[in-house]
Order: C-alpha cells, then sequence, then structure tokens
C-alpha cells in the first residue's frame, strides 16, 4: 500500500508531511490494522541557482525503513513535470525515473549529486 504525498511548489513544509502522515495513519486505524510507515525525503535540484531546495518528502511507502543501507544518493526525474530531485533511496518511487546510471549521465544530475555532496542548499 503507498500513499502519494504531492510536492506544493518548491519547497514542502513540514505541515504537508504531518498531514501525510496522519492520513495513513488514520487509515491504519480505521481498519484496525496496525501499519507500519516511513518517508522517503528527497531535495529538489534548482538548475538557476545550482543548489538543492528544502527536504521535503516524495512519498510514503508502508513497510519499515531501510536504515542505513540506503545512503548513495540518487537522481530522481518526476515523470509528468521533470523536475530533478536528488534522494538517498534505494527503491522504485511511483512518479519518478531514476537518471542516475543514464550513460552518458544528464548533466543536470551530475550538478544535483555535487550539490549533495557539497551540502549546497538554497536559500
Amino acid at each position: 500500500m503507498r500513499a502519494r504525498v504531492a510536492i506544493q511548489g518548491r519547497r514542502p513544509s513540514l505541515l504537508l508531511r504531518l498531514a501525510a502522515a496522519a492520513l495513513v495513519a488514520c487509515a491504519a486505524v480505521a481498519c484496525g490494522t496496525p501499519l507500519s510507515v516511513y518517508p522517503i525525503v528527497g531535495r529538489q535540484y534548482d538548475a538557476a541557482e545550482d543548489c538543492l531546495g528544502a527536504e521535503g518528502t516524495l512519498d510514503v511507502l508502508e513497510g519499515t525503513a531501510p536504515g542505513d543501507s540506503c545512503l548513495e544518493p540518487r537522481c530522481l526525474l518526476t515523470t509528468d513535470t521533470n523536475e530533478l530531485f536528488v534522494s538517498a533511496v534505494c527503491v522504485e518511487l511511483a512518479g519518478f525515473d531514476d537518471v542516475t546510471d543514464e550513460e552518458p549521465r544528464r548533466p543536470e544530475c551530475e550538478a544535483a549529486l555535487l550539490a549533495w555532496d557539497e551540502e549546497r542548499y538554497c536559500e
């Protein structure tokens, strides 16, 4: 079971993340079955400013978070708007294409990964 969380604009708010978690929790309680979920977080790449936006929730998945096994950043391109996000994710997400390993690598992916490594965040 997946609960898709839409990102509003370029800077998803904490309120949006809390609302998504509350929605999933309410659905679990209503069904009477405990539901374990975890968020997939990422940052949108701003090519004009060459930096990463605020951390936001890209998706909420059922199960247990993978922990430290998914620390390598990935370039995720939205399938509908072609916006680029960077996330340390090791599962396939609906609505995103992982373009990290494309040959040749997209220049914007290379720049986004460098911004991630250098912790260059937009103000």
